[in-house]
């Protein structure tokens, strides 16, 4: 269980040296910032995953462009997964939106601990690489679900227009987890900046704000993350804990 803040009597929020004012006006910025950037972003995922199944359709369809995945449909059952360029595609859609986020929360936060250099290539990198792996995530995850249709079509001995209808239909169901998606990687994105500007700035702990009811590692979790103080690698480990999530990390010193 972590610290509370009453707990650390000598713990000093940085932002005092700031007033409590303007580092609440600092924070609202970032929250709108991720909000702006998270809007056209969900826009272009769902187009994205509407295009993929399209696609995949299209594929399955024509045996002669895609006879691997025809096969999977029309004679031996094997596990679907996604082409890496089909996974590195949904890296792209992401990627700018993420680089955007970054540099506008290392820039607005930096400020709290003096940090006022913009990032440099190297540090935007690290921070999307980090990203890349969660898109990455994604797109396994759709491949299973499109590997569930697979399967259960020869358990019921669907026809090929069936199979192809359901795996079209997955384009408008992950269209739907589209604005989450864009709202949790814009929130992980401004969190792991942040933290990566404390940490420049020699801060080893933050003061957690979030809501009052949320968990650490997840919003059940019994320790409850609103007002805890926590180590640097602690934030970075959970710089949130579901999506949706407000948290934001204060740096102390």
């Amino acid at each position: 269980m972590a610290s509370r803040l009453a707990d650390r009597p000598r713990a000093r929020i940085v932002s005092k040296r700031l007033s409590r004012a303007r580092v609440a006006r600092i924070f609202n910025r970032v929250a709108r910032l991720q909000a702006q950037n998270s809007r056209p972003l969900s826009r272009k995922l769902e187009r994205y995953f509407d295009a993929q199944m399209a696609r995949l359709v299209a594929d399955l369809r024509d045996g002669a462009k895609a006879p691997n995945r025809r096969a999977r449909i029309v004679a031996t059952r094997s596990p679907f997964a996604f082409t890496q360029a089909e996974l590195n595609s949904i890296k792209a859609v992401i990627r700018p939106a993420q680089e955007a986020m970054a540099r506008q929360s290392a820039d607005l936060l930096g400020a709290l601990v003096g940090q006022t250099e913009a990032l440099t290539a190297t540090e935007v990198e690290s921070l999307v690489g980090r990203a890349s792996e969660r898109m990455t995530n994604v797109g396994v995850r759709t491949a299973a679900r499109v590997d569930r249709i697979l399967l259960n079509a020869t358990a019921e001995g669907l026809t090929e227009t069936q199979v192809l209808a359901q795996i079209r239909d997955l384009g408008p169901k992950m269209a739907g987890r589209a604005s989450t998606i864009a709202r949790t990687e814009m929130a992980i994105t401004s969190q792991e900046s942040a933290l990566s500007r404390y940490a420049q700035a020699g801060a080893t702990h933050v003061e957690i704000s979030d809501g009052p009811e949320c968990g650490w590692t997840a919003h059940e979790d019994g320790d409850l993350a609103d007002g805890s103080t926590r180590t640097l690698a602690e934030a970075r480990a959970y710089p949130i804990a579901h999506p949706n999530c407000v948290r934001v990390a204060i740096p102390l010193v």
